[in-house]
């Protein structure tokens, strides 16, 4: 956990005029295994397994600090690359055998 996964970056034309032109970052829904700081910065937050689930979608909201508050917000899928994590295994076990000569 913890692997960068993208750099997200939004700016708000009111960046001069604080609060209003701060911008802050979310993700939804909270369940994701994903986070994302107030760079806009979205890692990891826990171990993703590829045979567990090969993809998520989550959506990531962009709100400035003005009153009201103002916010964008676009859809992000994330594509679980797999990796050599599971050895070989046999479909079906062989008994011990007897044969005659």
């Amino acid at each position: 956990s913890g692997l960068v996964v993208d750099d997200i970056e939004a700016d708000d034309p009111d960046l001069g005029s604080l609060p209003s032109g701060m911008v802050t970052y979310g993700i939804t829904p909270n369940s994701v295994p994903f986070t994302i700081d107030n760079t806009g910065t979205i890692t990891t937050s826990a171990t993703l397994d590829r045979e567990a689930q090969s993809m998520y979608m989550f959506t990531v909201i962009v709100s400035d600090g003005g009153s009201p508050s103002l916010s964008v917000a676009t859809n992000v899928t994330v594509q679980v690359s797999d990796i050599n994590d599971n050895p070989p295994q046999f479909i079906r076990m062989f008994p011990e055998l007897s044969i005659p000569e």
